[in-house]
């Protein structure tokens, strides 16, 4: 995001950037919040692990002053290199029949609607049916299992739409059912550059579908910046172990990341340098020298840097012990590529202060880079 530059700049802190689906904002995932209130400059939120959308939406409760925007993703994918796109677990439907409308995607390639193989709507007029996706996707083609057993001619006009969010409303027409061929597959191909995050069957029919297989590509997000910030380097994802949850110390289920050195603030002595805070010892007082101050109460900040790049999901904390403790609370751990704070995903914020305490920080679904940056607007204490 430009933020303004001849006012007011302080008001951007705060916003709320989210990708939605569908207007309104009722189908949302938050982005992140704008952290930082720069004067004429690019303000930065990066998305945890990336999220889907058709929309990117901007939430305040103050003024809302945004010069440019640039949204970065992933482009549209080329022509051929279509997939089946999984179904997300969700369908609707209109009618309620003895034909459940699950019947249509549970793997059965079964034609006969007598065989319990089919979904078959109760009802003609105005007949629909939504089958969501698991993320929004551009959909080439829409492949439909016809009924085989009696009346396959009833599938000829059934419209087939590509939606976001429910009700029908937001669509673009896919095409038309032309065939009744009995027991066969019947293809509907969409227009290019159609995408939605669910399939939407109308008729003025009984809707019969024994099956269905839906073909597209990844999702379409548009990056088409005016005048960007330079891109630095994707991260590269190593592998790590995805176990349970192990409570509230670091634990064997966890790969721990090696640590190749550490930039920070300055320390309030040099008895409590930053070396400090992963030098192997656990105690948590202050004067035994074995934990890092900032000499700083306001901006402090600590960037552990890895030997590689590394997946990183949670991050462990050890608070001081001997006094203070609750000045942990709201500091910020950051995922980061590179040094000086630009070009990073918020992990999480510390939310406890527990004297002498592991504190844990967990990152959404797990966040890549090569360095864990500290930032907090008091003083940093971290032994370990």
């Amino acid at each position: 995001i430009l933020n303004r530059g001849d006012c007011c700049a302080e008001r951007a802190i705060g916003m709320h950037v989210k990708v939605c689906n569908g207007a309104g904002g009722a189908n949302c995932q938050v982005c992140g919040t704008v952290e930082s209130g720069g004067s004429g400059a690019w303000i930065k939120v990066n998305c945890a692990a990336g999220i889907t959308g058709d929309n990117v939406r901007f939430e305040h409760n103050n003024y809302i002053q945004i010069c440019e925007v640039d949204i970065r993703g992933t482009a549209a994918p080329e022509a051929g290199n279509q997939v089946l796109v999984p179904v997300g677990g969700d369908m609707r439907d209109q009618w309620t029949a003895g034909w459940d409308f699950t019947d249509l995607y549970d793997g059965s390639e079964s034609t006969s609607v007598w065989n319990n193989g089919c979904y078959h709507s109760a009802g003609t007029t105005g007949s629909w049916v939504e089958v969501y996706l698991a993320q929004v996707s551009q959909i080439s083609s829409v492949s439909i299992l016809n009924r085989g057993d009696c009346c396959s001619e009833r599938a000829i006009g059934m419209q087939v739409k590509i939606c976001n969010g429910a009700g029908g409303s937001d669509c673009q027409l896919c095409g038309t059912v032309s065939s009744g061929a009995s027991g066969a597959w019947l293809d509907v191909n969409c227009a290019s550059g159609v995408s939605g995050d669910n399939v939407r069957f109308e008729h003025n029919n009984y809707i019969q579908i024994c099956e269905i297989e839906i073909r597209g590509g990844a999702p379409q997000i548009i990056v088409e910046p005016t005048n960007p910030p330079t891109e630095p380097p994707a991260p590269v994802t190593l592998p790590v172990d995805e176990g349970e949850d192990d409570g509230d110390e670091p634990g064997d289920l966890d790969e721990t990341i090696p640590i190749d050195e550490i930039d920070a603030s300055p320390a309030l002595k040099e008895e409590w340098s930053i070396e400090n805070i992963f030098d192997g010892n656990m105690n948590s007082n202050m004067d035994d020298n074995s934990c890092y101050y900032s000499a700083e109460e306001s901006g402090a900040v600590v960037q552990a840097f890895f030997s590689a790049p590394a997946y990183v999901r949670r991050v462990f904390i050890l608070n001081r012990g001997d006094c203070c403790a609750e000045r942990a609370i709201g500091m910020h751990v950051k995922v980061c590529n590179g040094a000086g704070g630009a070009n990073c995903q918020v992990c999480g914020t510390v939310e406890s202060g527990g004297s002498g305490a592991w504190i844990k920080v967990n990152c959404a679904a797990g966040i890549t880079g090569d360095n864990v940056r500290f930032e907090h607007n008091n003083y940093i204490q971290i032994c370990e």
